[in-house]
């Protein structure tokens, strides 16, 4: 296929030898010209009529519903329907309330483009193929309305002008009417990650307290890796969701025992704090903490946490509503930010002796207001009664028979089975089995760009390990104490709010790793900022020992800054993780990413805490004098020196040259990652992003129309290729190429009927009269198998024949002549990607066919079963109409036990009370449940059709019966 012409270039004015010509304005190339040659004045009036509804503003109720009230008539496909053009007022989206009332219609004034997911998220009570509903509209130029009235939620007109508590008071009312049926679950989810973040707060709170007690670098390294279960847990993550015990519930067969296990931990912790943290004996002297203890203990109690939040996370996807599901990720900040500040912030505050000597007490203590064995005991018996609590009272819905990517949730709702809470995305995600998962993340290791990816995400890091790793353990050494590095995090809170919004528009875009690349040298600077500050710390202290408030306010906004640059590297690897993740594996693919993400953070770290030790040099100098008595290259040596009343001083400080290695190594590998080609800065996003997007257009009652883009970053925005699919209301398509930003190259038309050609005679006029401002070049070439009844045909495709659109995507035509007898289905391959994608027309629909008008059931079925059946199951189907609750329901008439068909049925439901399409389909699954495509394969499909074993009689049978058909 990469042989295949350019598009402009084979789409020529040149007729296919086989085919008749053209009647009409169009039987000859001279008759064309002739026709061309009146294009811009047959353009005028257009070009007028644009210009007076540009003018147009300040409508009243009654002149929109007039305007709604245009030319229906009936369409001629299998589902039927009324077909009316669409009025888009410049300045107002004209949407439709499901009753489909004119006097019902609302004017929702924008000033900006809004995308329909943005539309139907904030209006869900609007259905998105009501005859009065303008889908892909913009607004600009116009005035503000002055009407606002008071009706119920869903069915305001809301004026530009309304105050800003007007505003907050919808919001309010938005909020409690899409958040009531959810909020039991929403607090419980809550509760479930607040839990969670607490031992993952406690557990970062010990490198702190074990500094306190004048611990090794060495030993720090040991206690590190503690930390790792939580960045490695999709090593286990496929179990945990395949593995479960039925009557417990999929979640909840591992969220109660890791929680009632940490619970244990926790209270078995309580009474062993003495052993592992240190203590003073009977004699006097100090027992030194059990770091190998400790990590006995911290690491199997990371582990847990870790598999709890993989249950809580897949039960969120079902415990809430489908259109509350994007809740769950923020439950999971929240509530994890939450706990982790109660068990970090809180308790190292309270437990600090410093902290409650200065501020609560009138009588000073050598205790703090909290000890470690109460508080871990406290939270070990949270942790069980919660525990207790939720297995008793909240009961599990199964859904381990869902196949789909999409189930019911445990009120009632549709809700997403993956990470990709959008429902309108295009590319559903497959559920994988446990060795089909390792087998995948297998197969995603061996690509090559992924190995240089992994190579990336694995040293990235190393420049900052011994800042991260360190700073902290060196300010306790120097005479911090622990709450006042703790509180240090609150002053952060404001900047993990902020900082995502300010960079998302450039995290957003094509090239994420932008800011990855602007913010790594600055960070890197501030690694050396930060290591200055530290080296001057001791000269900020004051006798007594303790530090001014203007060297904390230093110290914060020094702190403040270096965040600023991770917080830019982090979100920018996390937008581009998004980016290259395969969405048919999105999650698992994201997962991977983010592993080894976070595995590239903790190594360097483990790595530089064990070195740094041996890079230290110390000497035994008499108290208040520089005489030098010895050297101290041990814990003995140390103990021998002080015991004499003496310091052992640094001579060299290895803190330093960790600092000094790190960002050398830092420099080195910026350098190679911009210099040259192996590092995939450049070549990563144009080798594993895919490059074929989709646009759906709604139309009319019941149709689709698509826009296919090449979405290569070569191409800047506003020049990026596309291509029209059943283009039969223009306008609307101008709106959404416009507001894509692409450059329109062609137009392909699966067959001639009016609701999906009925366009092309305006769309050739327009693109050569004054509306070719966005046009790749003129004229705009339309693309069909019939230049007879398709007008203005500029290329008649051939069975076969493929063009090609921008530099990536080749667009293949399969003839599949029934329901007309030239109808064509196009076949599109992203060369860059392998992902797939045909468009099918009114041949194939979701769950069912279309009609046999110009056909026999001997050719529907070549077509379904022969010819789109032998495309890969991964091929994304897009058809002409919504007629996917309709069909399905028919489709369980026929085959009843058959599962796939209920399960498509109930997750179409819930797409359609939402007010979302159901398109794309895929190859695969319209063979699990379209009765057409089972005729030859299903003995229930033949038994009810009647005809024994004959899948074109079958194929006849079913289609009188669904012409027949009427839902109950």
């Amino acid at each position: 296929m990469s042989s295949s012409p350019p598009l402009l270039r084979s789409a020529s004015r040149r007729r296919h030898p086989q085919q008749p010509p053209p009647h009409s304005s169009g039987s000859t190339n001279a008759n064309r010209h002739n026709s061309d040659e009146n294009d811009e004045e047959e353009a005028a009036p257009l070009l007028q009529q644009r210009k007076q509804q540009a003018k147009k503003h300040r409508k009243t109720s009654q002149n929109f519903d007039e305007m709604a009230d245009d030319s229906h008539q009936q369409g001629n496909d299998d589902g039927g329907g009324k077909k009316n053009q669409q009025n888009l007022e410049d300045g107002y989206l004209i949407v439709g309330k499901k009753d489909g009332s004119a006097s019902s219609s609302i004017h929702l004034h924008h000033q900006h483009r809004d995308h329909l997911e943005d539309l139907l998220a904030r209006e869900a009570n609007y259905s998105p193929f009501d005859t009065h509903l303008g889908f892909y509209g913009t607004a600009k130029g116009s005035q503000p309305s002055d009407e606002e009235e008071d009706d119920q939620y869903g069915a305001k007109i809301i004026g530009v002008r309304q105050t800003a508590l007007n505003r907050f008071l919808l919001w309010l009312r938005r909020m409690r009417n899409e958040l009531k049926d959810d909020f039991g679950s929403i607090l419980l989810l809550l509760l479930l990650y607040l839990l969670q973040g607490v031992p993952l707060g406690l557990i970062a709170a010990i490198p702190l307290i074990l500094q306190s007690k004048e611990i090794t670098y060495s030993q720090q390294a040991v206690f590190s890796f503690a930390y790792w279960p939580f960045s490695m847990k999709l090593l286990w993550a496929p179990i945990v969701d395949s593995i479960y015990f039925r009557r417990i519930g999929r979640r909840k067969s591992w969220m109660v025992p890791c929680q009632y296990l940490i619970g244990l931990f926790l209270l078995v912790i309580s009474y062993h704090v003495e052993e592992i943290l240190g203590t003073e004996d009977k004699t006097g002297s100090k027992l030194p903490p059990n770091v190998y203890f400790l990590v006995c203990v911290f690491l199997p109690l990371n582990f847990l946490a870790a598999t709890q939040d993989i249950a809580v996370d897949g039960w969120a996807l079902t415990m809430l509503s489908r259109k509350n599901v994007g809740y769950a990720s923020t439950c999971n900040v929240v509530g994890q930010t939450i706990g982790f500040f109660l068990g970090n912030v809180v308790f190292l505050t309270l437990q600090s002796k410093e902290f409650a000597n200065k501020w609560i007490r009138s009588v000073p203590s050598d205790k703090g207001l909290v000890q470690f064995d109460g508080f871990v005991f406290f939270w070990g018996l949270v942790f069980l009664v919660t525990t207790t609590l939720v297995f008793i009272f909240k009961h599990e819905i199964d859904h381990s028979i869902v196949s789909q990517p999409h189930e019911k949730a445990e009120n009632g709702h549709h809700t997403p089975m993956d990470d990709d809470s959008d429902s309108n995305n295009n590319d559903e995600e497959l559920s994988l089995g446990v060795f089909e998962t390792y087998a995948v993340l297998v197969k995603i290791l061996c690509l090559k760009p992924m190995l240089i990816m992994v190579i990336v995400l694995l040293t990235g890091k190393i420049a900052f390990a011994a800042t991260d790793g360190m700073t902290d353990l060196k300010l306790i050494n120097e005479g911090l104490t622990t709450d006042k590095i703790a509180s240090r995090s609150i002053f952060l809170t404001p900047l993990q709010i902020i900082l995502p919004w300010v960079l998302g528009k450039q995290t957003a875009g094509p090239k994420p790793l932008n800011v990855f690349l602007w913010a790594y040298p600055y960070r890197l600077v501030m690694s050396l900022a930060l290591a200055l500050l530290v080296y001057w710390t001791p000269s900020f202290r004051e006798p007594n020992g303790e530090y001014p408030y203007f060297y904390y306010a230093i110290w914060i906004g020094a702190y403040y800054l270096q965040q600023v640059s991770s917080y830019c590297i982090f979100l920018s690897m996390m937008a581009f993780n998004a980016q290259i993740s395969d969405p048919k594996i999105g999650g698992t693919y994201m997962t991977l990413l983010n592993t080894l993400n976070n595995l590239g953070g903790n190594w360097p770290v483990t790595l530089f805490l064990s070195i740094t030790d041996f890079f230290n040099r110390k000497n035994c100098v008499a108290k208040g004098t520089k005489i030098v008595l010895g050297v101290c290259t041990s814990k003995h040596d140390e103990e021998l020196c002080k015991a004499g009343g003496d310091a052992c001083e640094f001579v060299i400080d290895g803190y330093y040259i960790s600092v000094a290695i790190c960002v050398v190594v830092g420099l080195l590998w910026y350098r190679s990652a911009t210099a040259t080609a192996a590092l995939p800065f450049k070549s990563i996003c144009q080798n594993s992003v895919r490059t074929m997007r989709v646009v759906p257009i709604p139309a009319n009652t019941d149709n689709y129309m698509y826009l296919i883009i090449d979405d290569d970053d070569k191409y800047p925005k506003g020049h990026r290729p596309a291509a029209l699919v059943d283009p039969v209301n223009v306008e609307k398509c101008f709106e959404v190429v416009k507001a894509e930003g692409t450059l329109l190259e062609a137009a392909l038309v699966t067959h001639h009927h009016w609701d999906h050609a009925g366009g092309t005679h305006q769309l050739a006029i327009m693109s050569r009269g004054g509306f070719s401002d966005f046009l790749l070049k003129q004229p705009l070439c339309i693309i069909s198998g019939d230049a007879e009844r398709v007008e203005r045909t500029e290329k008649v495709i051939s069975d076969g024949e493929s063009v090609q659109l921008g530099t990536n995507l080749s667009v293949q035509a399969m003839y599949t002549p029934c329901h007309t007898s030239t109808h064509v289905c196009y076949y599109v391959v992203d060369q860059r990607t392998n992902e797939r994608a045909v468009f099918t027309g009114d041949t194939l629909f979701v769950g069912g066919c279309g009609r046999f008008f110009e056909g026999t059931a001997e050719q529907m079925h070549h077509a379904l079963n022969e010819r789109l059946a032998a495309l890969p199951d991964e091929t994304l189907v897009y058809c002409g109409h919504e007629y996917t609750v309709a069909n399905l329901r028919f489709a369980l008439t026929v085959e009843p036990s058959n599962e796939a068909i209920r399960q498509k049925l109930d997750w179409a439901l819930g797409q359609r009370e939402a007010n979302h399409w159901t398109v794309p389909s895929t190859i695969g699954e319209e063979k699990l449940h379209n009765v057409f495509m089972r005729v030859h394969c299903s003995a229930e499909v033949q038994q009810r059709c009647g005809t024994g074993t004959d899948p074109v009689a079958a194929m006849g049978r079913l289609r009188e019966l669904k012409n027949a058909f009427k839902e109950k």
